[in-house]
């Protein structure tokens, strides 16, 4: 975890998690009552990811394909073999992170205490806390229950509980910030919000299992002052924060929101949100030469390519990138559709070129992240190596690598 998303006072260091309460009432660290929580659907299986191992009375262990959830059955904890499967599942946890899993057989009772471990990253957790992690299963009722006495490996990235059941299976996080990282235009505003479960009390005890809700926006007297690291304006009200980015585009081109949570005695400590500033853009360097930035027109389709250019050839030059389909990795062709890239600033620059006297496709690849099905931004990046230029025949030249962000100009 970054130094700048969090300090923890001594007492928070020795917290396992807390929890945020309404405005008015105080932290109580000696709670004992169960919390209701809210039904949630059940997770749809992913079939396909199913594992499965047959483990008997020696005891044994089985991980996710993906490698997030590990199950450790001790010796005398079962009293005959049996087939132990792990499934993913879409995960309807209020709070939770990624996949769900489930554990089968659903209803088995171990005789002895049975350890889930779940692993996570830096990405996981980018907007919250390792302290603030927790193990929820599902109910019959469709309840999500965080269980108490979740054990935190900083170090390991890892988070475990011990139960005698299985059933559905997430890790979630009990505090954060949304939106932690998001791209704005130019002079353009985003809301921000601390949120939390204003329900379940902390720390959660072990022993004690804690019904989880939707998350709501942190009481306001928690969050002590809201700071902006960058270019633009922030204005603050209590759990939310409204950001307006300048006019162009600044340098640095991503500004750090940061909230300061005041928790009593159980410490203060910093999240933080992050937004980039960004217009249309075509960005790019040729070999060792100084960065190439132009203005970008709306992605266009044609036939079954989509084209990326800038408009007018404002920045110097003529460019054009063209690839077929849509998100994924695209390689280059000499053909009259599929992967195609040119620049025109007085020499040209292609993908492909003559080598002993054979005209040969450049290596390297369009790789398309977004097609700007939730903004309306097409995005992605893109290597040649080496381009062909010169005329009348193009011959090796530079590597060529940069990326892009552009209005989406099709239906």
């Amino acid at each position: 975890m970054k130094k700048a998303l969090y300090y923890l006072l001594i007492a928070l260091l020795a917290t396992q998690f807390s929890s945020c309460k309404k405005d008015g009432e105080s932290i109580d660290n000696t709670a004992e009552e169960e919390t209701p929580g809210s039904i949630a659907p059940v997770g749809e299986a992913d079939l396909s990811a199913r594992i499965s191992k047959s483990i008997g009375l020696g005891g044994g262990s089985l991980s996710s394909k993906d490698g997030t959830i590990k199950v450790e059955i001790p010796a005398g904890a079962l009293e005959s073999n049996q087939e132990v499967s792990i499934v993913p599942i879409t995960n309807t946890n209020p709070l939770g992170i990624n996949k769900g899993y489930r554990l089968e057989p659903h209803g088995v009772e171990f005789k002895k205490p049975v350890k889930i471990t779940f692993s996570y990253t830096d990405e996981d957790i980018q907007n919250t806390l390792p302290e603030f992690l927790g193990i929820a299963y599902q109910d019959k009722r469709g309840v999500w229950r965080a269980i108490g006495g979740a054990q935190v490996n900083k170090t390991s990235k890892q988070i475990s509980v011990n139960t005698t059941h299985f059933s559905d299976w997430t890790f979630f996080e009990l505090l954060y910030m949304i939106p932690v990282h998001t791209t704005i235009e130019p002079g353009s505003s985003v809301d921000l919000k601390v949120v939390c479960d204003p329900d379940i009390l902390g720390p959660l005890v072990e022993g004690k299992e804690y019904g989880i809700n939707e998350a709501e926006p942190i009481p306001a007297s928690r969050v002590k002052k809201w700071t902006l690291s960058g270019a633009g304006n922030l204005t603050s009200n209590g759990s939310t924060a409204k950001y307006k980015a300048p006019g162009t585009t600044p340098n640095p081109s991503t500004v750090a929101v940061t909230a300061e949570i005041d928790m009593d005695l159980l410490g203060k400590f910093l999240v933080v949100g992050h937004i980039s500033i960004a217009g249309s853009f075509i960005e790019f360097q040729l070999g060792n030469s100084p960065m190439i930035k132009i203005p970008a027109s709306p992605v266009v389709k044609f036939g079954g390519d989509y084209l990326l250019a800038n408009p007018d050839n404002e920045g110097g030059g003529y460019f054009l990138l063209r690839w077929p389909g849509g998100k994924g990795t695209h390689g280059y062709t000499m053909e009259n559709s599929g992967g195609h890239f040119h620049w025109l600033d007085g020499v040209d620059y292609v993908n492909y070129y003559l080598d002993d006297d054979k005209v040969t496709i450049s290596g390297g690849s369009i790789n398309i992240t977004s097609m700007g099905e939730d903004d309306g931004w097409v995005e992605g990046t893109f290597t040649v190596s080496p381009t062909g230029s010169g005329k009348p025949f193009p011959r090796p030249s530079v590597n060529v690598s940069g990326r892009f962000r552009a209005r989406k100009g099709f239906q």
